[in-house]
């Protein structure tokens, strides 16, 4: 068995994201109905890998949502503030609370007694063996160079561990079982309650870390359609705005046209360069030298006339 080594919970949890985040990385929404998404990756030669797949079912019911597939299932409950099964998704999805809220409700929607341990919530050696060594860092109250709490190594320094806690440090080292030592009276001395050993070290399960993880992918990708969409509206109310623009001033330029027979610019009756295209009106006026369309929003093909410049 490896020595464990010294990580604090929010490295084990952005460890076990990380690996999570690259498991669904490439994965799309393949399917929904009403209150639910099936998400998976496509295959490398057509059609779709179920590697890592998964499925969000949202339910009004108890305000309950649930995961499954190709991950361990999961099921949150008790959201109340609407039924609507994509809000519910951004509820669990939406947040990072993974350390009390995510497993609080995870605890709830699935029914399990002593905050889901072993299932949601599972005892990391490496994160006990921090809190240890907190807890005799803060007690010593020695400050390093940088102005922070000098760190402890648990081999150097075993001897300025509490004495309490050195048995259980030196067993954890030798490969023992911290879980079966919290359960051990030999080990669980007044003063290890005193300073609530029992609780150190309890961590989010890669279960509910890779469910919540499913989750927040879910909302990437609805977020990344959302986005598209607003910006495709967007684009074709530009684009009607346009049209609606070059057919105005097409009218005007043909009333203009109509009123002084010239140029609709500058108003001069001057004759025009010999440049006129007769199927689109388009011409170069002599007294201002600029070039103007006809009755038509853009010059026709083939008649001659340059191109106008659009910034004119």
């Amino acid at each position: 068995m490896s020595t464990p080594k010294r990580q604090s919970m929010k490295d084990y949890i952005a460890a076990v994201q990380a690996q999570a985040t690259e498991h669904f990385a490439n994965h799309l929404i393949r399917s929904r109905t009403s209150n639910s998404w099936t998400v998976q990756r496509p295959g490398k030669s057509g059609g779709w890998d179920g590697t890592f797949s998964f499925e969000v079912i949202a339910s009004p019911y108890h305000g309950s949502l649930y995961v499954h597939g190709d991950i361990d299932c999961v099921r949150f409950a008790q959201y109340v503030d609407s039924g609507e099964p994509e809000r519910i998704l951004r509820w669990m999805g939406g947040t990072r609370d993974l350390g009390y809220y995510v497993l609080q409700k995870a605890t709830i929607g699935m029914c399990l007694p002593r905050s889901g341990r072993d299932v949601l919530e599972v005892l990391d050696e490496g994160v006990w063996l921090d809190r240890a060594l907190d807890y005799a860092e803060d007690r010593r109250g020695v400050i390093d160079d940088d102005g922070k709490m000098a760190r402890l190594d648990p081999v150097r320094d075993m001897e300025l561990l509490p004495g309490w806690m050195q048995p259980m440090v030196r067993e954890l080292l030798d490969g023992g079982n911290i879980d079966e030592m919290l359960g051990d009276n030999r080990y669980m001395v007044a003063e290890a309650y005193d300073a609530s050993a029992y609780e150190w070290g309890l961590v989010p399960s890669w279960r509910l870390i890779n469910a919540h993880e499913a989750l927040r992918k879910l909302v990437q990708l609805l977020d990344a359609e959302h986005a598209a969409q607003a910006e495709d509206a967007t684009s074709a109310v530009d684009t009607l705005w346009r049209t609606v623009v070059i057919a105005a001033l097409a009218a005007m330029r043909g009333q203009q046209h109509e009123r002084n027979g010239g140029c609709y610019v500058c108003g001069s009756t001057a004759k025009r360069s010999a440049g006129e295209c007769d199927n689109c009106g388009t011409y170069r006026c002599t007294t201002c030298k600029r070039l103007h369309y006809g009755d038509a929003t853009q010059p026709c093909d083939g008649h001659g006339v340059e191109v106008p410049d659009a910034s004119a």
